[in-house]
């Protein structure tokens, strides 16, 4: 498990570690992400599960990037992400969508399973 505190490190350095313009598209609205420190080791270890699951063991860097602004209420906000995580000498792409579950809770949820 140790293996979940470096990657949530390489997350929380994300737009540093991302080159400008390297991943972009007219769907991305920003580079890196909305998710708290909290969120963010939450779900970490989904994503990394979904890319063991897609055939890469050992993801080596992770980008994130906005794709829709958050909606709603506070309490209630919803956006989408799309991280890229790279290893196995490939790009794996993982869309998330996070929501807000009241004022100081939220979650997440992988949207484009491979």
């Amino acid at each position: 498990m140790k293996w979940i505190g470096i990657l949530c490190g390489l997350l929380v350095s994300l737009p540093v570690a991302a080159a400008e313009g390297e991943y972009f598209s007219e769907e991305i609205v920003q580079q890196g992400t909305l998710a708290n420190e909290t969120l963010l080791k939450d779900a970490m270890p989904g994503v990394a599960a979904e890319v063991a699951r897609r055939g890469c063991e050992v993801p080596e860097q992770f980008f994130a990037f906005v794709l829709a602004m958050p909606k709603g209420e506070v309490g209630e906000r919803y956006w989408h992400e799309r991280w890229i995580v790279e290893g196995c000498e490939r790009e794996y792409p993982v869309d998330i969508e996070f929501r807000e579950d009241g004022v100081n809770a939220a979650y997440w949820t992988i949207k484009n399973k491979g």
